[in-house]
């Protein structure tokens, strides 16, 4: 089988640039042949790709604002990927990013066009929660017209998590269910078999880019709560990423005096994962939050804002905190349980490694090739 991946950028960008190498390494273990068609440029210095990956760039234009196609370059993207298509007999179409219209008539029928979303159906941000308090009892209309190409214009689309393929299913009326599927993202690390509480360090995590959705500047404001009480002797603050908002962010810490806070900028995070106690987040949305899977792998218990459906799948009382209403007075509340009582921490991290190994890339692959068994792809 030919499958070939569609992304904007590659290989580095975001989660599902790194979810797409992930799965691609999973199906070149089951014999499968790996295309990655692409439209930018992004972190080709601090990776190194597996060379079976055929990776084939489908425009010379630039993007807009960042991450946008120009309408002038849809010929070009289109008469492509057609191209490619069909001169590289390709058997199923994993659309990550591109338009679904565009890659439809692009396909012209010749291979099975699966497309992924990786973010929630609600999306919890200023700009959707106004539309939906304006349109009350329309908002579910409004969404039927945004998500109509997913369904119209692909063989499948598939969804992170049962519930955001329970909410599609109802905004549709159950029209489309044959169409609708989900499948958890794999997690970058196998988790750890043996872990012992003392080895790790008075850290905590957080990872991801850093712009405003993210909301880290929340966190560091939670941190220096934290600050003020004893127990936060000897901890630290540790940030992995990079973004439009780093130097805002590292300007704010220091124009704040907040002390204790390190930020490590782009990086492999398995280090800081393995050192790390404690893991952070309180993202404005998600669609399923790997970087706290990826944390737990490594015996990293999470507190987390309750900002998205799909945390419910993922976190419970026994693997770590889920904060609802944004309560900052919570949220330090729980950092500060947790640090102060190592046994609640070590029986949390080891529920937490458990709970991880459900996300291995071995039984993610096995799910995608049921899906593919069900649309008869050979």
């Amino acid at each position: 089988m030919k499958i070939m991946f569609l992304l904007r950028f590659f290989p580095i960008y975001g989660g599902g640039e790194d979810v797409t190498l992930r799965l691609s390494e999973g199906f070149l273990q089951q014999g499968y042949e790996v295309f990655v068609g692409y439209l930018w440029d992004k972190g080709w210095e601090k990776i190194e790709l597996n060379n079976r990956i055929k990776c084939i760039k489908l425009t010379d234009a630039e993007c807009v604002n960042g991450e946008g196609i120009k309408k002038s370059s849809y010929r070009e993207i289109s008469c492509k990927l057609e191209d490619v298509i069909e001169n590289e007999h390709i058997s199923c179409i994993i659309n990550q990013w591109l338009p679904p219209k565009m890659v439809f008539k692009a396909n012209k029928g010749r291979a099975k066009i699966i497309t992924c979303r990786h973010a929630a159906i609600y999306i919890n941000s200023f700009k959707w929660n106004v539309m939906r308090k304006l349109c009350g009892g329309l908002f579910d209309i409004v969404l039927r017209y945004y998500y109509r190409d997913n369904l119209i214009y692909s063989d499948k689309w598939i969804l992170l998590s049962k519930v955001f393929q329970e909410q599609v299913s109802e905004i549709y009326n159950g029209k489309y269910d044959e169409k609708i599927g989900y499948i958890n993202n794999p997690c970058k690390y196998n988790s750890i078999k043996k872990f012992d509480v003392e080895k790790k360090e008075k850290q905590i995590l957080f990872v991801g880019r850093l712009y405003d959705a993210k909301r880290v500047d929340m966190l560091i404001d939670i941190w220096q709560k934290v600050l003020e009480c004893n127990t936060a002797q000897g901890w630290e603050f540790i940030i992995v990423g990079d973004g439009v908002d780093r130097n805002k962010l590292e300007n704010y810490v220091y124009d704040k005096s907040i002390t204790n806070v390190k930020f490590e900028g782009y990086c492999d995070p398995k280090e800081y994962y393995e050192k790390a106690s404690i893991y952070v987040t309180a993202s404005e949305t998600e669609g399923y939050g790997m970087s706290i899977i990826e944390a737990m792998a490594f015996g990293c218990v999470p507190v987390v804002m309750n900002t998205y459906e799909s945390l419910a799948e993922i976190i419970n009382d026994q693997i770590g905190f889920a904060i609802n209403n944004d309560s900052v007075k919570d949220f330090v509340e729980a950092i500060i349980i947790l640090m102060s009582d190592n046994v609640k921490r070590q029986h949390m991290a080891e529920q937490c490694i458990n709970k991880a190994d459900n996300y291995n890339l071995k039984y993610i692959v096995e799910q995608w090739q049921r899906e593919f068994n069900k649309m008869e792809i050979d």
